[in-house]
């Protein structure tokens, strides 16, 4: 019924976001232990942005074109394991490395892709990506509609195995996007 996250988001070069997102599958008849459990269960992160100015200026269409470069670490306190047990406790957690790339092409079109690395790949869900991807239209500004694609679950690369073996590119998510700055 909902996902959730708050944070600390700058989209500026060289700096650092960190915060918590919830992306489970949250229930608005969840009782208070279920909220408890499945909020154990999301992530906390740290991320760090680069800016790639000088190609960005090279490929430039107009002011909007940027590459952008964000590397991350996600932990989860808790997650469920192969046996759909949720394990896990503050030093015995889910952690997840990535790195991510971000190209504005042209007033606020955009491409995405992310790639992911599990260090204890015993702790990787089924639905945990290896890489994801996005592409649309995002207008950051307040009162302004987007329009994105994403694909952030399940994909892996064809020499890992997969538990959904026709899992694909229409099994992505299409979603408008109303934006309010406060």
């Amino acid at each position: 019924d909902y996902t959730y996250a708050i944070g600390r988001y700058n989209y500026r070069p060289k700096r650092f976001n960190f915060g918590y997102e919830n992306y489970l599958n949250n229930k608005y008849t969840d009782n208070f232990k279920m909220f408890s459990d499945k909020f154990m269960q999301g992530y906390y992160f740290l991320s760090y942005g680069h800016g790639l100015e000088k190609l960005s200026y090279k490929i430039s269409l107009d002011n909007s074109t940027s590459l952008r470069l964000t590397y991350v670490a996600r932990y989860a306190i808790k997650y469920e394991n192969k046996q759909k047990e949720i394990v896990g406790d503050v030093f015995h957690g889910k952690l997840a490395l990535g790195a991510g790339f971000r190209y504005t092409i042209y007033k606020n079109i955009y491409v995405e892709s992310a790639f992911y690395l599990y260090p204890n790949p015993v702790k990787k869900a089924a639905w945990d990506p290896d890489y994801t991807y996005g592409f649309g239209y995002f207008d950051w500004r307040s009162f302004r509609l987007s329009l994105t694609y994403g694909n952030w679950a399940v994909n892996r690369f064809p020499w890992n195995k997969t538990e959904y073996s026709h899992y694909g590119i229409i099994d992505g998510n299409f979603r408008i996007v109303a934006n309010y700055i406060w």
